[in-house]
């Protein structure tokens, strides 16, 4: 949940030169995004299916540590979601995603 910990056992600690590659199976079709990341940093999701999109979010808006959410729409949709990307932008180079839900 927000304000989780950044460093919590259970979050994913992502280097600043990494990227995060994620492989989605039955190819579903992307409408929306719901992730928690290190809310003092910026970060870029590539959705890769029959188009790429991709969605960049952080720093929150709102004053809060830990983990933020982001809730974000993906319009047009993606169809035929193969995989998901995640790269560090900006920040502390102090990384972290908590969850990666597509809808």
């Amino acid at each position: 949940p927000e304000g989780t910990p950044w460093d919590k056992e259970s979050n994913l600690l992502i280097e600043e030169n990494q990227i995060v590659e994620l492989s989605v199976a039955g190819r579903p079709t992307a409408s929306e995004i719901d992730v928690t990341f290190d809310n003092n940093d910026r970060y870029e999701i590539e959705i890769v299916g029959a188009v790429t999109r991709k969605v960049t979010v952080g720093p929150a808006k709102k004053k809060i540590t830990g983990l933020a959410r982001y809730v974000e729409r993906i319009d047009p949709p993606v169809r035929a979601v193969r995989l998901v990307r995640v790269r560090p932008v900006s920040g502390d180079m102090a990384y972290t995603m908590g969850h990666l839900i597509i809808r």
